[in-house]
């Protein structure tokens, strides 16, 4: 989980990289993402607007 956009974070490098790494350990686990929509900003600039993205983000992390 990352609380910036899905473009932006750590996301990127760890989904170009991190299945490789995995792998060359035996691991097959597959990975999903839980971050906010891909953004050219990292910020709403709406506090409601991030109220609502940040209660979204906890649902998909801790329930799905």
């Amino acid at each position: 989980m990352q609380d910036e956009p899905q473009n932006q974070g750590a996301w990127p490098f760890m989904a170009l990289n991190l299945p490789e790494l995995l792998a060359a350990q035996g691991e097959t686990r597959a990975l999903r993402v839980v971050s906010r929509a891909a953004s050219a900003s990292p910020a709403t600039g709406s506090h409601k607007m991030h109220e609502i993205e940040q209660a979204d983000l906890l649902d998909r992390a801790f329930t799905r």
